[in-house]
């Protein structure tokens, strides 16, 4: 019984280390970094999924087996007192029937004491005489022998009744028995149950203890991946920031030389780096950038001449010739320039002319963007 208490405490321990294993729900990121370990965390969940149903069956098993135990050991008490009490009640009969053994002992010695002494009185010659004397003594003799005779056959109805009741409880004490043997039986049934469990137990431990282990692995891992993953979408994010824009000038104008060339019609403005009052664009972040700019002249009234410029500086020399039969000429240009945050580039007209424009515009433009 000892060592059964010992096994439920132990599997008890068990059972409670189990349990407390927090579980945690991760959220897996599906981008391309990440989708390796996905099966790999799926199949640790699904394992200890298993591994929990397997405890909570267990656990309920072992507790089926307490409750089981505890029952036992609650009948077998009160079995217990049962046989103490018929125990007790069979040693008080057992001391009434030898006083009454010994009342009847006493009571046939008595009565043969008494008919000895009466052959003796009627056949002795010497009290003859004093017979009819002792006549009365006899008849009380005999009426005390009669009422002992009639309270002999009471305690004989009773010492049968007695006996009645102790084999009765002699039968109850022998199912007792049997029934404690049934469950002497069950409880090493148990035991033996318990035994057979309880490498099982063990071995779910161990195996819980390594899928931990394996799973804190994972999740370590995990975390890099998805620090990787939150530094690659920041990235993506600030590369993915556009910038771009178009502007154009809607009339005829005529520029000087030295002049900023104004296109105050805005058509694109992602980002905001164009202003379209002052004609230059400012790069609000690092980067590599195209621009394009064409130019169309009227009259041929000379040649006229424009520059990408870069933070002051030229970049690009770029001629509309002046000398066509032809009253319009057209020049465009395009360039590639790598810029830091706070970059300015503009047009600038080295040599001024008359522009032509007709419509919507389109004949003065200037456009640019971030790759």
């Amino acid at each position: 019984m000892h060592i059964l208490r010992n096994l439920l405490f132990v599997l008890n321990i068990a059972f409670i280390r189990g349990l407390v294993f927090p579980t945690t729900t991760i959220t897996p990121t599906t981008t391309p970094c990440n989708k390796v370990h996905n099966s790999d965390i799926m199949t640790l969940n699904q394992i200890l999924r298993q591994e929990t149903v397997l405890r909570v069956k267990l656990e309920e098993t072992v507790r089926q087996l307490m409750a089981e135990f505890e029952n036992m050991k609650k009948q077998q008490s009160a079995w217990d007192i049962q046989i103490s009490t018929l125990i007790q009640a069979k040693a008080d009969q057992d001391v009434l029937n030898r006083q009454l053994q010994e009342n009847i002992t006493s009571v046939r010695v008595e009565n043969e004491n008494l008919k000895q002494e009466l052959f003796t009185i009627k056949n002795s010659s010497f009290f003859t005489s004093g017979l009819h004397s002792c006549d009365c003594n006899i008849k009380n003799v005999t009426q005390e022998l009669t009422d002992f005779k009639t309270s002999f056959r009471y305690m004989t109805l009773s010492l049968l009744d007695i006996q009645q009741k102790t084999d009765e409880m002699q039968d109850r004490i022998d199912d007792q028995s049997r029934n404690l043997t049934k469950q002497d039986a069950a409880i090493l049934t148990t035991a033996e149950n318990l035994e057979r469990i309880r490498p099982k137990v063990e071995k779910v431990r161990n195996e819980t203890s390594d899928l931990k282990s394996d799973l804190l692995k994972i999740q370590h891992k995990q975390n890099e991946v998805e620090t990787d993953i939150l530094r690659l979408k920041t990235n993506v994010t600030k590369f993915s920031e556009k910038v771009a824009f178009t502007a154009t000038v809607t009339q005829d104008m005529t520029s000087q030389s030295g002049q900023t060339l104004v296109f105050p019609h805005i058509i694109t403005n992602v980002g905001g780096g164009y202003n379209g009052n002052t004609g230059v664009f400012t790069a609000q972040r690092d980067g590599v950038y195209v621009f394009f700019c064409k130019i169309t002249g009227r009259d041929n009234s000379g040649d006229i001449r424009f520059e990408f410029i870069l933070n002051g500086s030229a970049k690009t020399h770029n001629l509309v010739y002046g000398r066509s039969t032809h009253p319009y000429r057209t020049s465009s240009n395009s360039i590639v320039l790598q810029l830091t945050h706070g970059d300015r580039v503009w047009i600038k007209m080295s040599e001024g002319g008359k522009h032509y424009n007709y419509g919507a515009g389109g004949d003065q433009s200037f456009s640019g963007y971030l790759l």
